[in-house]
C-alpha cells in the first residue's frame, strides 16, 4: 500500500509540475498531501522571465505575465524593465493586479532589454533610443520602437523578500532618510531571518538622485559576503510585500528602493540555502546587439571593405572599428587571465 501511494504522488507530482502557476496554487490548497507535493515541485530556486515587444502596453504586460506564470511558480517577487515610452504607472498597476497584493513588485525604465521572446522563444535584444524629430519633438517612429517589456518573476525557496524604499519628506525636499533606510532593511531581515545580515539586495535608484554616498554606507554597512547589484540611474514605481503606513506617497518621495532578499527562519525542513554570487563583466554580453554586414570587393583588387549596422544605433560600423574593438577586447581579457 505505502508503494502503491508513492507511486501516485509520483504520477501527482509529474502532472503538477506541468499546470500553470494559478492552477498550481489552487492544487496546493487541496490537502495536505497535495500541498507536500507541491513543496517538492518547487524545492530548487526558480526565475521565470519573458519579453515582449508588442506596442500596446496591455497586450505586451499579458504576454510576459502569460509566459512567465506559464509553469508552476510561487512569485515571491518581479522585476518589471520597460520601454521608455511605456507608462510606467499603467504597467505597474496591470501587473500587481495579477500578481496579488502581497508580492513586492519593481517597474523601471530601461534604456534597453534583453530575454526570451513570450510569443516567438527567441532571444532578443533591443537598445532604446530617442529620435529626436526636426523641430525638436519625438518622432512617431521613436515612439513606435521604445516599446517593450522584460519581466521577471522569482521564487527562491528558503529565503523571504521584500522592497525596502529610500524616503526623502515631501516637506523638506533635501533631506534623504539614509540612516532609517539602512534601520529598515536591518530590521526587515532580523525580523523574518533572526539575523542582520541579508543574503542579497538589489538597488534601484532615481536617475536625478545622486546615490553615491547611500551605495558607500550600505557598502560599508553590510558585510562582505551580501551582495548588493542594481541600478543607480533610472526611473521606477514599486509595491512592497506589506503595504506599510510608513511609506505613505503621500507624504514621502522615493529616492531608491532595495529589493531585500532574507534568510527564512523558519523555513520547511529539506530546503537548502540560497546563496548570491556577483561578477563584473568586461563588458562582452553572450547575446550581444545584432550585426548586419556587408562587405564588397572592388573590382580589379584582391581587397574588400566590410561595413555594418547594428541594432539600436545609427552608424554605420566600418571594418578598421571593428578589428580594433576585438583588439582591445582581447587584450583586456588578456591581461585579467
Amino acid at each position: 500500500m505505502g508503494g502503491f501511494a508513492a507511486v501516485n504522488d509520483d504520477i501527482l507530482q509529474n502532472i503538477l509540475f506541468r499546470l500553470p502557476a494559478s492552477s498550481f496554487a489552487s492544487a496546493a490548497c487541496v490537502s495536505k498531501s497535495w500541498n507536500k507535493v507541491c513543496d517538492r515541485v518547487l524545492t530548487c530556486p526558480k526565475l521565470a522571465s519573458a519579453l515582449s515587444l508588442n506596442p500596446s502596453l496591455p497586450d505586451a504586460v499579458k504576454e510576459a505575465l502569460d509566459k512567465v506564470l506559464s509553469k508552476p511558480i510561487r512569485p515571491q517577487f518581479a522585476i518589471a524593465s520597460i520601454g521608455l515610452q511605456f507608462s510606467l504607472e499603467a504597467a505597474h498597476q496591470i501587473i500587481t493586479e495579477r500578481l496579488g497584493s502581497k508580492v513586492p513588485v519593481v517597474t523601471n525604465a530601461a534604456c534597453g532589454i534583453i530575454g526570451r521572446d513570450a510569443i516567438t522563444n527567441t532571444m532578443r535584444e533591443v537598445r532604446w533610443h530617442m529620435i529626436p524629430a526636426e523641430d525638436g519633438s519625438v518622432s512617431q517612429e521613436s515612439e513606435e520602437f521604445n516599446r517593450g517589456i522584460v519581466l521577471i518573476v522569482g521564487y527562491l525557496p528558503g529565503l523571504k523578500v521584500d522592497a525596502i524604499p529610500l524616503l526623502r519628506p515631501k516637506m523638506e525636499h533635501r533631506v534623504t532618510m539614509v540612516d532609517r533606510f539602512m534601520m529598515d532593511i536591518r530590521n526587515y531581515t532580523v525580523s523574518v531571518s533572526g539575523s542582520v545580515i541579508p543574503a542579497g539586495v538589489i538597488m534601484f535608484g532615481d536617475q536625478h538622485i545622486d546615490l553615491t554616498p547611500v551605495l558607500a554606507e550600505l557598502d560599508c554597512v553590510m558585510p562582505e559576503e551580501t551582495v548588493i547589484v542594481g541600478e543607480a540611474s533610472s526611473r521606477f514605481v514599486c509595491k512592497t510585500a506589506r503595504n506599510s503606513e510608513e511609506y505613505n506617497p503621500d507624504l514621502y518621495f522615493f529616492d531608491a528602493l532595495a529589493l531585500v532578499f532574507a534568510k527564512d527562519k523558519n523555513k520547511p525542513p529539506g530546503i537548502g540555502e540560497t546563496r548570491f554570487h556577483a561578477t563584473l563583466s568586461t563588458g562582452v554580453m553572450p547575446f550581444g546587439p545584432e550585426l548586419k554586414a556587408i562587405s564588397v570587393t572592388a573590382k580589379g583588387t584582391e581587397c574588400s571593405w566590410l561595413t555594418a549596422s547594428m541594432n539600436g544605433y545609427h552608424q554605420i560600423l566600418d571594418s578598421q572599428r571593428l578589428l580594433d574593438d576585438i583588439s582591445e577586447e582581447v587584450t583586456i581579457s588578456i591581461k585579467i587571465v
